[in-house]
């Protein structure tokens, strides 16, 4: 896909269903009526002891890993707006996206909010009783130095692993961490675009992780 004139990027919205065995994740995205993108993301059910979280927090996260990995579609064109139409962002919210783009990738970026439905922020307060493992990403061959450098608890802290990646999985197995304790995350980008792509995923491995 060669980068595309446009006057707009769009998102325009995000899902979440559940099986057994996974938990799913799509985005879909459109640049100025022209092309439309799926994006999914699964993540692998397991026995992880994870707190109980609201719904309002849970579609708060899933909007926000859309944000990110909208980044993928929309680097392959020009255009110089994002627009939200899953979600009302507050002012805050868009300087903050518009900085974070900007950054990224090297030109001016604005963000319009046409969504009409607001997910209410909601804050986080940690104490004692709240996780406070780690969760370690595990990415390339040198996972196995990672592992040995880190003080890391068995029982306590997390590997994940992002794209089903096996070398990871196995300096995960290796370093005695059970299944339980390592976080596989699948990522099928839409194949219009799947050749293209070669962004750095390390800001959606932190959104993901969180």
């Amino acid at each position: 896909m060669d980068e595309t004139d446009c006057s707009s990027f769009k998102y325009k919205s995000f899902n979440i269903s559940t099986t057994k065995e996974k938990i799913n994740i799509t985005f879909e995205y459109e640049i100025s009526n022209q092309s439309s993108f799926k994006h999914q993301i699964s993540i692998i059910r397991k026995q992880n002891r994870l707190r109980p979280v609201s719904s309002n927090l849970i579609q708060r996260m899933i909007f926000n890993i859309g944000m990110v990995t909208l980044i993928n579609y929309w680097r392959l064109t020009d255009c110089p707006e994002l627009i939200v139409d899953c979600c009302k962002l507050e002012d805050e919210q868009i300087k903050w996206w518009e900085s974070f783009y900007s950054s990224l990738l090297g030109r001016t970026i604005k963000v319009k909010c046409t969504g009409k439905n607001a997910i209410a922020l909601e804050k986080i307060i940690y104490d004692d009783n709240d996780f406070s493992g780690y969760i370690v990403p595990l990415e390339n061959k040198f996972s196995c130095i990672t592992l040995e450098t880190l003080n890391l608890n068995r029982e306590t802290d997390f590997c994940l692993v992002f794209n089903n990646f096996e070398i990871a999985e196995k300096c995960a197995n290796l370093a005695g961490f059970s299944s339980n304790n390592i976080i596989e995350i699948i990522q099928i980008q839409d194949k219009k675009v799947i050749d293209n792509n070669s962004i750095d995923s390390s800001a959606l491995i932190a959104f993901l992780a969180y």
